[in-house]
């Protein structure tokens, strides 16, 4: 089953269950900036004035409700005019303490029919961070790029052992992500991929400060920081949806900025970008957790991370970038 298709029948399984009207809005951008980046529910649905914020899970759990009960808050305390929400935890499994919680924190269960594929697939942590890892990654991209060819090529186009290829290629092929046909291998589910490389490698874990800047024009923003970075000898690039929207031409976000800096670099990376706005493009810092700064390009003058990367980092970002993710795809493709 497709992405798209299990979304719009989780979504009419939600409406009945709870007793939604027929024109309930799934939210593509949120209006609080933090559920967007740092919580990114699974779903925001508003209807007759309501907000619902709904997770989706195989198995209920604690951290689940956390994550629903830190929505609520951020909800609150940013945007007073949508009202209360109403936090919701749909699940095919739910534990007696998870149960017994949902009340007390007043969360709406809704159970998921056992047999149905509503809820997102979950993988063993070992598995995802074979796949995500750099040299792992390397294999995987080689292969968007190639559309359709053997183990061993993929191998010796990327330097990498023949061994660590086939288990790269065999972990995906088990989690039903890559197909066989003889020798030859190809990427038949890029969803099901990206939402591994989501639940494996989360971008918002690699967060360490955000600063708003002066500028009240994101693309000027971009530019001017990256050429003062670059006039300085400071390693960075900008990613996810700020890399993303220039490489495809679309989808570029005009509030915020995305940034990786070196952790003994933020001090200057700081004075660079201010004097401090209050009102102005808000750039979001990233440490980085592989050379994410080989293979760099620049468009419009700003120094953005690889498409490899940004791939990586907007998969990383989850169903908030989900478009862009898929356009990110294609256009590699065609490279």
């Amino acid at each position: 089953m497709s992405d798209d298709l299990r979304e719009d029948e989780l979504l009419n399984f939600l409406k009945a269950e709870l007793e939604l009207s027929q024109k309930a809005n799934v939210y593509q951008e949120f209006p609080v900036r933090s559920l967007n980046g740092l919580l990114g529910p699974d779903a925001v649905i508003e209807d007759q004035g309501r907000i619902y914020i709904v997770e989706v899970k195989s198995k209920a759990s604690v951290e689940s409700l956390g994550r629903l009960s830190l929505a609520k808050e951020l909800v609150e305390k940013q945007s007073s005019e949508l009202g209360q929400p109403i936090l919701v935890l749909a699940a095919r499994i739910f534990p007696a303490k998870v149960k017994e919680l949902s009340k007390y924190l007043d969360v709406r269960t809704v159970n998921l029919p056992r047999d149905s594929d509503l809820a997102p697939r979950e993988y063993s942590r070992s598995q995802i961070s074979n796949i995500t890892s750099e040299k792992s990654w390397r294999i995987i991209c080689r292969l968007l790029r190639e559309k359709s060819t053997s183990i061993r090529q993929l191998s010796i186009l990327e330097g990498v052992s023949y061994a660590w290829s086939n288990k790269v290629i065999s972990t995906l092929i088990n989690q039903a992500v890559v197909s066989r046909n003889w020798n030859y291998v190809q990427i038949s589910d890029v969803p099901k991929l990206l939402n591994a490389v989501a639940w494996g490698r989360p971008f918002e874990n690699l967060f360490i400060e955000e600063v708003v800047s002066e500028y009240q024009n994101a693309l000027v923003a971009a530019q001017e920081i990256s050429s003062f970075l670059r006039v300085s000898g400071i390693n960075h690039a900008f990613t996810s949806s700020t890399s993303g929207g220039l490489y495809t031409g679309s989808a570029f976000r005009h509030d915020m900025l995305y940034l990786y800096v070196e952790r003994d670099q933020l001090k200057k990376v700081e004075d660079l970008i201010g004097p401090r706005g209050k009102d102005g493009i808000t750039v979001r810092l990233y440490l980085p957790d592989r050379n994410v700064f080989n293979g760099t390009r620049e468009l419009e003058s700003i120094v953005l991370t690889s498409p490899e990367q940004t791939i990586l980092d907007l998969a990383g970002s989850g169903y908030s970038t989900r478009d862009l993710t898929r356009a990110m795809v294609d256009y590699y493709a065609k490279l």
